[in-house]
């Protein structure tokens, strides 16, 4: 048992010197290793380590592609959250685009209880928002307002807080004073509108916008600009005025901005897409350039 166990231990160079060493000896020359002997330490240190080695590379591939994995899952309910947020809905027959995401999920192998349990807290938030509001300052002047709609302010406050901290963020008060809070709202004049333009100048001062001009990527659609607590109010004067209203956002501008070099961008960047990661964030705003 000794001499098989060493001798698949061993290399062939080791072996032939060991036969060198016992020739005419008349005795098998493996039979002279104790058991005690350093010799015989080495040997199965090395036939453990050989195996240890090779589970090592076996757990380091297969964590590589549960990383790989679970990337893609995150992707995947990352574009089902935005498809719900963006289309106001969490009935696929209703929302085209969270319809694709589910079935390109599906495809991918994410599991149906994931889809679901997103969908589920998403629709929470959805029948029943609270609008909360939390405020954060970082190095260098950067200034950061997170906003969330949720059905348990607890659950969300502790999920937001999680990042932040990890990120470097921390708690502060009065940075909305940094901020202009302004609405906009996204319209289509009329078919038979004449002068679509003049008349939509006009239709602006008397809503209450404080100014009107043609999407940058859309001439078809005019951007209202107001007051962000008017936002609504104009949305629907100007529904009622024959507006095909698109859609309509309240956003906080900076009124002043910072600008840090790429590095110190990017840490603040990467913090941004782990909240955008919380399904009750309906928005993130920073003053970082």
């Amino acid at each position: 048992m000794l001499m098989k166990y060493v001798a698949n231990a061993v290399s062939a160079s080791a072996l032939k010197s060991c036969r060198v060493a016992g020739a005419g000896s008349g005795s098998c020359p493996w039979s002279r290793i104790s058991p005690c002997s350093p010799f015989f330490d080495a040997v199965k240190m090395g036939v453990r380590y050989a195996g240890h080695s090779k589970w090592q590379n076996i757990k380091h591939t297969k964590l590589a592609k549960d990383v790989q994995k679970n990337q893609l899952y995150n992707r995947h309910i990352e574009e089902i959250r935005r498809a719900i947020r963006e289309g106001k809905g969490t009935n696929p027959k209703n929302n085209v685009q969270l319809a694709k995401c589910l079935e390109a999920a599906k495809k991918d192998g994410v599991a149906t209880t994931t889809i679901a349990g997103v969908i589920q807290k998403l629709e929470k938030a959805l029948l029943n928002p609270k609008s909360i509001l939390f405020e954060y300052r970082g190095s260098h002047g950067v200034l950061v307002i997170v906003t969330a709609n949720t059905d348990n302010r607890n659950r969300t406050r502790s999920d937001i807080n999680f990042v932040t901290k990890r990120h470097g963020l921390v708690k502060a008060e009065n940075i909305t004073s940094a901020f202009s809070y302004k609405g906009y709202v996204y319209a289509k004049p009329a078919p038979d509108t004449v002068n679509a333009d003049e008349k939509a100048l006009d239709d602006a001062i008397e809503v209450g916008a404080e100014e009107v001009q043609r999407d940058e990527e859309n001439s078809e659609i005019l951007v209202f600009k107001c007051d962000g607590a008017d936002c609504s109010a104009i949305r629907s004067k100007l529904e009622s005025r024959n507006y095909l209203v698109q859609d309509s956002e309240e956003l906080f501008e900076p009124r002043n901005a910072v600008e840090l070099d790429e590095d110190e961008t990017k840490k603040y960047y990467e913090a941004f897409e782990k909240l955008d990661e919380i399904p009750e964030v309906n928005g993130i705003y920073t003053n970082l350039q």
